[in-house]
């Protein structure tokens, strides 16, 4: 029994170790608090660490079968249910696995869908509204920096600062692009075959949400490029800062 143990640690680890460990402090820089809000901030590697509990959680159950090659079977499964969760087909292979009919399956979706929809959309406008607000102290300290007036640090540190905002919008992009994906997979594998008009008036809230989840993402991004390009923008600054000086 103990390497069952061993293996389902490992596994455990392993994927902890790919995904990383969240952090506020990005080379000494945290993002805008107002971004990693728990009720709406999401990364892709949160989703694989939850993912790997879940599998380890399942393993430890079947520790419990008493049948060497039903419990190495059952850790197999448990082992295997994470790694599809985290193809883009993995979503229509559990809708078909715990609901028997198409509308059950839509519903189940749905469901998902709207959380994951509304968790997208919250985070888009939260981005939007704290780079207005970056982006009005930015006019300043542009004005600042063409007039010889701001230090070198704060430079540093609105460029350490603008680093963190992006990293924490980037793992959201990260995941809500990969869920859209088994979103459309999923609606379009329970599609096929055809449908009854109930079926097709959920396959339509379906649609409507995608589209919703679409448009969120694409706010993320455009938060996530502006604050790119603002950066490059306060890079050029700090080399022509730096070339000042040493011109003097």
């Amino acid at each position: 029994m103990r390497w069952h143990v061993t293996l389902l640690t490992s596994a455990l680890v392993g994927v902890m170790a790919l995904s990383g460990c969240k952090s506020t402090s990005f080379g000494g820089a945290e993002p805008d608090p107002r971004l990693e809000n728990d009720d709406f901030s999401v990364s892709w590697s949160s989703y694989v660490t939850a993912c790997a509990v879940g599998a380890l959680a399942t393993g430890g159950i079947c520790l419990l079968i008493a049948n060497n090659d039903q419990r190495a079977a059952c850790i197999a499964a448990a082992a295997a249910g994470c790694a599809i969760g985290a193809a883009s087909n993995g979503l229509l292979d559990y809708l078909r696995s715990n609901y028997h009919t198409k509308e059950q399956q839509l519903n189940a979706m749905i469901a998902k869908l709207e959380e994951d929809r509304q968790k997208a959309v919250y985070m888009a406008a939260t981005a939007n509204q704290v780079y207005a607000e970056d982006k009005a102290k930015l006019k300043t300290l542009t004005a600042d920096i063409k007039k010889h007036q701001a230090q070198k640090s704060e430079i540093e540190q609105r460029i350490a600062y603008y680093d963190a905002n992006i990293e924490v919008l980037q793992g959201n992009l990260e995941y809500h692009e990969k869920a859209l994906a088994s979103y459309q997979e999923a609606r379009q594998g329970i599609a096929n075959g055809g449908t009854t008009d109930a079926e097709r008036a959920k396959l339509k809230e379906c649609d409507r949400q995608i589209a919703q989840l679409e448009k969120a993402i694409e706010e993320i991004r455009g938060a996530m490029l502006s604050y790119t390009e603002d950066r490059n923008v306060l890079n050029l600054s700090l080399e022509n800062y730096d070339q000042i000086k040493a011109r003097a």
